[in-house]
């Protein structure tokens, strides 16, 4: 990356410090994206088994009221026999509904809050194509120009044309980050440039028409 900047002495550190950037601002986008279908549905069937668990330690009580009724008028006056004392068993299931109680409210807005958040089409995006959107915007912000890489193709008649490769200032940087600093291929990095790039300009053609 070094050579990106010509190995300017000043240079150098500030480019070092924006792709770190470029990697906090990425893995927070994705901490912050909405969960998988999957997710959500197993966290709803999770709530569904708290609510049973807190009916069944509820069941344990010997006393037969609820928790706020036993909590406001003390133990039952009227159990001469004793066959319905609060155990050891029946204070502990008690006391662990209250925990389970708890841990459910907080589930359920959990789920609530993520279902908020916006429906992004397609699957999970992965960890590339993350970085590479970040890198894309730190890339624009900073005067830098087009994302398009340059196709190196050979036309053909009457067929589809056939790639030899691409290039490009963007792509360069893309790959010498996320090739040498990190583990990907040259090919996934390529592909995911090309479809960030593709994406942007299919959102810029529907801004164009939408203000048309």
């Amino acid at each position: 990356m070094n050579r990106l900047v010509r190995n300017d002495p000043q240079m150098v550190p500030l480019m070092g410090n924006a792709l770190v950037a470029v990697y906090f601002k990425a893995a927070k986008a994705r901490k912050l994206s909405r969960a998988t279908k999957r997710q959500i549905s197993n966290a709803k069937s999770a709530l569904n088994s708290l609510a049973q668990a807190i009916e069944y330690l509820k069941r344990v009580s010997t006393d037969g009221r609820d928790g706020l009724s036993m909590l406001l008028e003390g133990p039952p006056l009227d159990d001469e026999k004793g066959e319905r004392e609060v155990n050891q068993m029946a204070s502990a299931c008690w006391g662990i509904r209250l925990d389970v109680a708890r841990s459910m409210h907080a589930l359920q807005t959990t789920i609530i809050a993520e279902s908020k958040k916006p429906i992004n089409a397609g699957e999970r995006r992965k960890r590339l194509r993350t970085l590479v959107e970040t890198l894309a915007s730190w890339w624009l912000s900073g005067g830098g120009r087009s994302l398009a890489p340059y196709v190196k193709a050979n036309r053909r008649d009457d067929d589809r044309a056939i790639v030899h490769g691409r290039s490009g200032k963007f792509l360069s940087l893309a790959i010498a980050l996320f090739c040498n600093v990190d583990d990907f291929k040259g090919s996934e990095v390529e592909a995911a440039v090309t479809n960030v790039h593709e994406a942007r300009l299919a959102l810029r053609n529907l801004e164009r028409e939408a203000a048309a």
